[in-house]
C-alpha cells in the first residue's frame, strides 16, 4: 500500500535518527538544537525539508571542525500525479532518471529501502555527503555536511560518509512509523 504523506514535523524524524546526529555532530553537538521544518509545494508530491547546524560558538571544535549541518528531505509521491496508475512505479522510474542524469559517481547502497545510492562534494573547506533511497513512493535524501578550518583529510571524508549512512539506516529502518 503507497504511503500518503510524510509526518507533519521534523520532532519525528529527529527522535528516530538523535543518535546519528549526535555522533555526526560530535563535540558541536547541541541537544537544544531541533531541525527546522518546511513543506515546500511541489506538483505531485507532498514533502518535508527539515534542517538544523550545529555550530561551534567559539570558532571550531578541537578537532578542526568550525560546523555540521544536517538536510534531510522526505517526499511522498502522490497517485494520479503523473498520469501513470503507479505510483510505486512513477516514483522508481523518477528516482532512477534523477540519479542517471543529476548525479554522478554514485555508489549503489544495496539493503537500504528499495533502491538508495550514496555520492560524496569535497570543496576547499567542506566535505558533503548525499544519501538518496526509495521505498514505494516515497524517496528521502539527506545531506551531511561537515566545515573544516582547513582542507579535509581522506579519513575525515568517511567519517561523514559512515555518519551519513548510519543516520539513512536508521531513518529507512523506522520509515513506516515516519509516513502514514
Amino acid at each position: 500500500m503507497p504511503y500518503s504523506s510524510p509526518p507533519a514535523d521534523c520532532l519525528i524524524v529527529l527522535t528516530v535518527g538523535r543518535e546519528a546526529v549526535s555522533d555526526f555532530a560530535g563535540s558541536l553537538y547541541d541537544p537544544s538544537v531541533e531541525l527546522r521544518s518546511e513543506r515546500p509545494e511541489q506538483d505531485g508530491s507532498k514533502l518535508l525539508t527539515c534542517y538544523g547546524a550545529y555550530t561551534g560558538s567559539q570558532g571550531t571544535a578541537g578537532d578542526g571542525v568550525s560546523a555540521n549541518t544536517v538536510f534531510i528531505t522526505l517526499r511522498v509521491d502522490q497517485p494520479g500525479a503523473s498520469g501513470d496508475g503507479d505510483v510505486v512505479e512513477q516514483t522508481r522510474r523518477s528516482f532512477t532518471s534523477y540519479r542517471d542524469e543529476h548525479t554522478s559517481a554514485v555508489k549503489i547502497l544495496p539493503d537500504l529501502g528499495d533502491d538508495a545510492y550514496s555520492y560524496r562534494e569535497v570543496a576547499d573547506r567542506d566535505v558533503a555527503v548525499n544519501v538518496d533511497f526509495r521505498k514505494g513512493n516515497a524517496t528521502m535524501h539527506i545531506r551531511l555536511n561537515r566545515s573544516h578550518a582547513g582542507a579535509p583529510l581522506p579519513h575525515q571524508e568517511t567519517s561523514v560518509e559512515s555518519d551519513a549512512l548510519t543516520l539513512a539506516r536508521a531513518l529507512a529502518d523506522n520509515l513506516d512509523s515516519l509516513l502514514s
